[in-house]
C-alpha cells in the first residue's frame, strides 16, 4: 500500500499513483520473500526478517515512514536513493536483472510524488512504458532454475486440455419435436367436455348427510 495512504495521520484524496505505487510494493514484496521461479518461499534470515517488519509487517505509522523514507520523507533525492539501494540488496539474487526496472520504476514515481506535472498525470503510461521494455537475459545458473519451471507449466497446461477434451458433458435435454406437440394437442382435444354443474348434481347428498337426516340429528 502506499505510504501515504497507509499513514494514520494523513489527509491525501487516493489518487491513480496510490495504485501504481501499491503495485510497485507488491513487486518488492515477491522478491524479497521468493526464491526464484515457481514461487516457493525463501529462509527468512534474521536481517531479512527485520526488513521486512519495517517495509510490510509493522503498524501503520512504521510503514508510512519507511515507505516514505523512499520518496518525500527524504529530503534530498540522494537520501531516497540510498534507501532504495539498502532495500534492493536484500532481493534475491534470482530477481538481479529486475533491479534495473526497480530503479527505473522508482525513479518515476519518486518525481510523480515530488511534481504534480508530466510523470504525475501520465503515471499509467510511464508506467507500461517501463514495464514494456525488454528485461536483460538471465545467466546460466538463473535458466537451470526457470527451465524446470517452464517445464511444469507446459505439462500442465498440456494435461489442463487433455483434461477439458476428454471430459464427458452433459447433454442438454431435447426439445420436444412438432409431431409430440401436435399429438398431444390432439389428444387433449379428443376428451369429452364434462359439465361440472351436472357432475355435482349427480353426486347426490353425502353419506354423511343421508345419515344426519334419518336420524333427525
Amino acid at each position: 500500500m502506499s505510504y501515504q495512504i497507509i499513514d494514520p495521520l494523513g489527509n491525501v484524496a487516493h489518487d491513480a499513483i496510490h495504485d501504481i505505487e501499491s503495485f510497485f510494493w507488491l513487486l518488492i514484496h515477491i522478491m524479497l520473500t521468493r526464491n526464484g521461479p515457481g514461487g516457493s518461499r525463501r529462509d527468512i534470515s534474521v536481517a531479512l526478517a527485520g526488513v521486512l517488519d519495517l517495509y510490510f509487517h509493522g503498524d501503520p505509522g512504521t510503514l508510512s515512514r519507511k515507505k516514505g523514507g523512499l520518496f518525500l520523507f527524504s529530503k534530498k533525492y540522494e537520501d531516497a536513493q540510498a534507501e532504495l539501494s539498502n532495500l534492493m540488496v536484500h532481493f534475491d539474487s534470482y530477481f538481479e536483472p529486475l533491479k534495473s526496472l526497480v530503479q527505473q520504476w522508482w525513479n518515476l514515481l519518486y518525481f510523480a510524488h515530488k511534481y504534480e506535472a508530466y510523470e504525475l498525470w501520465n503515471i499509467h503510461a510511464n508506467t507500461l512504458r517501463i514495464l514494456d521494455k525488454p528485461l536483460p537475459g538471465p545467466s546460466s545458473a538463473q535458466s537451470e532454475q526457470t527451465n524446470p519451471e517452464v517445464n511444469r507449466r507446459e505439462e500442465y497446461h498440456k494435461s489442463t486440455l487433455d483434461a477439458i477434451k476428454n471430459s464427458t458433458i452433459a447433454r442438454r435435454p431435447q426439445p420436444r419435436t412438432p409431431e409430440k406437440r401436435d399429438r398431444k394437442a390432439t389428444s387433449t382435444a379428443s376428451a369429452q367436455p364434462v359439465d361440472p354443474v351436472s357432475q355435482i348434481a349427480g353426486r347426490g347428498p353425502s353419506k354423511k348427510h343421508r345419515k344426519e337426516k334419518a336420524t333427525g340429528h
